[in-house]
Parts: structure tokens; sequence; C-alpha cells
């Protein structure tokens, strides 16, 4: 009877264990870094004007904050929500099931345009193009993984209920 009771713990010790493992391995590979690639990235005014749009380069491991602070000048939010050029300042997220320290995009200026929010009745909305229309991302400029070939637009839009 005894060995009937080692041989079933056995059985199971090594279940889990393969479990835990093939666990491991989905979730490492749910959060690789992507990358090299492009993006077409998009930035549009409340209306729906685009203001910009091209095709930008990242390196493996950039977030969308990386691509938009080489390519342009941001106005960031402080700890007080003012804007902050100096876009020193950082936030608490959790994103993929950690905590990130980010940034909140208040503004964009390129050289041939400029966007600026208040987070009080405007905000930046991050969306990504999926199957013929946009849909608004869960994660903020810090936290988004880049993917190669994806478009991603930048809007202004209005807090709800102004």
């Amino acid at each position: 009877m005894m060995k009937f009771k080692d041989t079933l713990k056995l059985i199971v010790t090594l279940s889990v264990i393969i479990v835990l493992i093939a666990g491991f391995y989905f979730y490492r590979e749910s959060q690789e870094i992507n990358g090299p690639g492009e993006i077409e990235l998009v930035i549009a005014s409340e209306n729906e004007e685009v203001l910009y749009e091209d095709v930008l380069a990242f390196n493996a491991g950039d977030t969308l904050y990386d691509v938009l602070k080489v390519n342009f000048m941001l106005t960031c939010a402080s700890n007080t929500y003012q804007a902050d050029p100096t876009c020193s300042s950082s936030f608490r997220f959790f994103a993929d099931g950690s905590t990130i320290d980010g940034k909140i995009i208040l503004g964009v200026k390129g050289d041939t345009f400029e966007i600026m929010t208040d987070w009080d009745k405007t905000y930046l909305a991050i969306q990504v193009y999926d199957n013929s229309s946009y849909r608004l991302t869960t994660k903020g400029v810090s936290g988004y993984t880049l993917k190669d070939g994806e478009k991603i637009r930048i809007i202004v839009t209005k807090v709800s209920g102004w």
C-alpha cells in the first residue's frame, strides 16, 4: 500500500513541475521583446484631421515613448499634471503583470504641427489599427511594446463629460 502512495506522490509532483515549466515558458514567450522594426504613426487633431503621418523605425525593447522622444519634442505631465517640457516626472503604472515608471504625454511638437492637451478637458489617446478601424489601447506610451508593421494613431480626445 505504501508503494502506491509513493508512486501517486511522484506522479503528482512531476505533473506540477511540468505544468509550472510550461507556464513559465509560455509566459516568457508572451513577454518577448519585439524589434527592431517599423511602425506607421498617425497624429491627429480632435476632429480627426491628420497632422502627421509617417513610418518610424524602432529598436528592440523600445516603447512608444522612446520612439516619440527621438522623433518629436514632447511635453509631459508633471506630478501635479501641469505641462513639463523636460518630461522629468514619472508615474507608476501596472502593465503586463508588473509596475513600470511611465510618462504621461500632454503635447507633441513636430516640424509642421503642434498639439497640446490639458489632461482636464482633453488628453492624447493611443489607438492601434485593427481590422479596418482604430481601437483604444489599454497601455500608455511607456508600457506599450511596439510590433513591426503596426499602425498607431495618437489623437486629441475630449475627457468624458466635456
